[in-house]
């Protein structure tokens, strides 16, 4: 019985020991944390104070003028688009009675100077015609076009 009194007392000793041996190692990682985080503080508010000055804007040269060329993917059949301004539609190509199909559209829009109402111009080709249509318009212009694809433009690309 003696000899399990010893290992039992050694058990609880080593554990104690062990217990009290943890301690140190958590205080120091809490400690350690508590530098990690404050280092992170000082590097990213020494980042906001001494970081190198930003590039300054380029002002906007006016008028912008920024041009669409479509053409139809197949001539014969030719393609038609629909037009949004402000709240009216105007449809070219679905009804070949009332407007024929178009072989090209040219659109293109100004902007005269900063904040002014961009004016859109566009040129209509039918297909069974030389005659060009003209439509002027101003304000917010939208467009879908169907059966036709941009064959040159001068609009800056936007990567994806």
């Amino acid at each position: 019985m003696n000899v399990d009194m010893n290992i039992g007392h050694e058990y609880t000793i080593m554990m104690r020991q062990v217990s009290i041996g943890l301690r140190p190692i958590c205080v120091r990682l809490s400690a350690m944390f508590g530098l990690v985080i404050r280092l992170s503080l000082f590097a990213g508010l020494a980042l906001c104070v001494f970081q190198p000055a930003p590039a300054a804007a380029q002002d906007l040269k006016y008028p912008q003028i920024i041009q669409f060329r479509y053409e139809a993917t197949d001539p014969a059949k030719g393609g038609h688009f629909v037009l949004w301004v402000e709240r009216e539609k105007i449809w070219y190509g679905l009804d070949p009675r009332l407007y024929p199909a178009a072989k090209s559209v040219e659109v293109t829009h100004v902007t005269p100077g900063a904040a002014s109402s961009t004016i859109t111009t566009v040129a209509v080709t039918p297909i069974n015609g030389a005659a060009t249509d003209y439509f002027h318009l101003s304000g917010n212009v939208r467009f879908k076009v169907n059966g036709m694809a941009i064959k040159s433009t001068n609009a800056p690309r936007i990567a994806p």
